[in-house]
């Protein structure tokens, strides 16, 4: 279950910088970084959502996990990047 947690926010990361990209003008280096602050942001929430969600609550330790998939995918775009 985690480890899809870890795909999901690296897809989610790909989808964010894709469409920041194709809206905004910035350089890829700011790009990167607002993307990692967005998706970690949307990670936090929604642990903190499932706080008020019967059966469930909201872990740190699964905003790192998140985090790490988003991670995962800021350094897959920059070596995409790095070899254009």
């Amino acid at each position: 279950k985690k480890t899809a947690n870890l795909g999901e926010y690296l897809i989610l990361g790909l989808l964010l910088f894709s469409t920041l990209k194709k809206t905004t003008a910035l350089h890829t280096t700011s790009l990167l970084w607002l993307t990692l602050i967005l998706a970690i942001i949307y990670a936090s929430t929604d642990e903190f959502h499932q706080v008020f969600v019967p059966g469930r609550e909201g872990r740190l330790r699964d905003v790192l996990i998140d985090s790490s998939g988003v991670i995962t995918s800021v350094f897959v775009i920059k070596k995409r990047f790095e070899k254009t």
